[in-house]
Parts: structure tokens; sequence; C-alpha cells
């Protein structure tokens, strides 16, 4: 019987052993649940990083691709405005030109008609003192003819005049 108590408490001893392993091991299932609850938070933590990386680079890829394209659409616009802006340039400077040009025709057209306005004004001026000078001319000649023809009858009345004085002393004579 001594074998029988002796193993008692070496039975008992064993059975609280094995009881505080039994505990231990709960513990430690417990434990492991636990950190295989915080793995699983840690994975689906870690999962919905990376499906919010993917969103995220799809939203910038998307992003880029409307940057992109609405750099795309400005430059075309601004290379169309450039364009549009140079031919303006372009028209208004050959209208500048053209402008300058009939300008300067209009300038030599209105100098030569000056030019031929004046010289046809000093020839006018020239024959009118051509026949003002005719006119006096003739007007010299004409006095001089009337004063000719005046002398003339002069002496014809004079001659007329002692004819008649010396016809009249012969009548008288005569009477």
């Amino acid at each position: 019987k001594k074998d029988t108590k002796k193993q008692e408490p070496e039975e008992k001893e064993a059975k609280d052993k094995v009881d505080l392993l039994l505990g231990q091991v709960s513990v430690l299932k417990w434990q492991i649940a636990m950190e295989q609850e915080k793995a699983d938070k840690a994975r689906a933590g870690q999962n919905e990083c990376r499906q919010k990386l993917v969103d995220l680079n799809q939203a910038f890829e998307e992003e880029s691709k409307k940057t992109f394209n609405t750099n795309y659409e400005m430059k075309q616009q601004y290379n169309m405005m450039v364009r549009d802006r140079d031919e303006k340039i372009h028209e208004l400077e050959e209208e500048f030109q053209s402008t300058s040009t009939e300008l300067s025709d209009k300038e030599k057209y209105i100098k030569e008609i000056m030019r031929s306005k004046d010289q046809e004004i000093e020839d006018r001026d020239n024959e009118i003192k051509e026949m003002r000078k005719k006119i006096d001319d003739m007007s010299q000649e004409f006095a001089n003819m009337l004063k000719g023809i005046l002398d003339k009858m002069q002496e014809r009345i004079e001659l007329a005049n002692t004819q008649w004085e010396a016809e009249e002393s012969d009548l008288s004579q005569i009477k």
C-alpha cells in the first residue's frame, strides 16, 4: 500500500502537471488564436492597403491621362492661336505694305499732277503775258494808226481850210 500511497501523490503531481500543462496549452491556444486574429486583421488591413494602393494608382493613371489630354488639347489650342495670330500679323503686314505702296503711288501721282498743274499755270501765265503784250502792241499800233489817220485828217482839214480860205479870198476879191 505504500506504493499506492506513494503513487497517489505522484499521480496527483503528474495530474497537476498535466492540468498545468493543459492550462498552458489552453493559454497558448488562446494566444495563438489572438495572434491569428491579429494576423488576419493585419492581412485584411494589408489587403485593404493594397486595394487602396491599386485604386490610388488607377486614379493616378486616370488623372495622368486626363492631365496629358488636357495639356495636349491646351497645347493644340495654343498652337492654333499662335498660328492664327501669326497669320493675322502676316495679313496686316501685307495690308500695311500694300497700303503704304498705294499711298506712295498716290503721293507720287499727286506730286506729278501738282507739277503738271504748276507748269500749266506757268504756261498760261506766260501766254497771258504774251497776249497782254500783243494787246499792248496792238493798242500802240492802233493808237499810232489812229494818230496817223488823225494827223492826215488834220492835214487835209488844214489843206481844205487853206484852200477854202484861198477860195474865199479869191471870191472875195472877185466880188
